[in-house]
């Protein structure tokens, strides 16, 4: 986890080594009940999108970039 400061917000990425989500996919994860990899995983996919919610409902965003050469780099921002 790295937390950035900005001008007007706070960044707080978390990094992960795992399986780069595709840039097409990306957007669907923080959506209710979805789950890219079907019965490897416990869960019921809501997870990011309570994440989501509650970033949205103070103002904040959240999303997921590539980490290369592998992984994920899930941020979330919230103004200052």
């Amino acid at each position: 986890m790295k937390i950035r400061k900005e001008i007007d917000q706070l960044v707080v990425d978390f990094i992960d080594y795992g399986p780069t989500i595709p840039p097409e996919k990306s957007p669907l994860v923080f959506n209710r009940g979805v789950r890219l990899e079907k019965g490897k995983t416990k869960g019921r996919g809501l997870g990011l999108a309570i994440v989501k919610r509650i970033a949205e409902a103070h103002n904040g965003q959240v999303g997921v970039l590539p980490n290369k050469p592998q992984g994920n780099i899930f941020y979330l921002t919230l103004p200052k």
